[in-house]
């Protein structure tokens, strides 16, 4: 640490323990009526929580199933609200989250098959045209489905006893 929070000061005779105040001839007895007096040094553990909290914020790579092809997975933490939030690089606009990374994992593959489903229908829609898929109907449904997580998650934060708020935007 580059400089302490704060100074503690404890003298003692042997018999007891002294606690120096503001007031340089004050002294308070600690240990006068049967108290305790421990002191414990915070500075390594200071730097051990900030060290795992800077591992946590790494992104780690899964592979999961669907449909008997294997995706690659990005989960990390969500450090602000909890839980992990996981997207697969490979089909963009695809992503989950859960509380725990097993069902982080489980919502991502729900996703993936979501996913895959609409580009399917899509393809189906256009028999006779070229084999694509348009991109704005596939951004819509990808929002659609980021919004049902949204609001999934907003639901269990209101029934958890979160409160909500909103603000009008300003009109130009």
């Amino acid at each position: 640490m580059e400089q302490p929070l704060v100074q503690l000061r404890l003298l003692t005779d042997g018999d007891s323990v002294f606690v120096l105040t503001k007031d340089p001839k004050v002294m308070v007895d600690t240990l006068r009526g049967g108290q305790l007096v421990w002191s414990l040094a915070l500075g390594e553990i200071v730097v051990e929580v900030r060290e795992k909290v800077s591992a946590l914020r790494v992104r780690r790579a899964y592979t999961v199933a669907v449909n008997g092809k294997d995706y690659a997975v990005e989960l990390q933490p969500d450090l602000e609200d909890g839980g992990y939030v996981v997207e697969c690089p490979g089909l963009p606009g695809c992503m989950s989250q859960g509380d725990t990374v097993e069902e982080a994992l489980g919502m991502i593959r729900d996703a993936i098959r979501g996913h895959l489903a609409v580009l399917c229908k899509e393809d189906q829609g256009k028999k006779g045209s070229r084999a694509g898929i348009d991109e704005h109907s596939v951004t819509q449904v990808l929002r659609a489905i980021s919004l049902m997580a949204l609001n999934n998650r907003i639901n269990a934060a209101v029934a958890s006893g979160a409160v909500m708020s909103s603000v009008p935007p300003i009109p130009n």
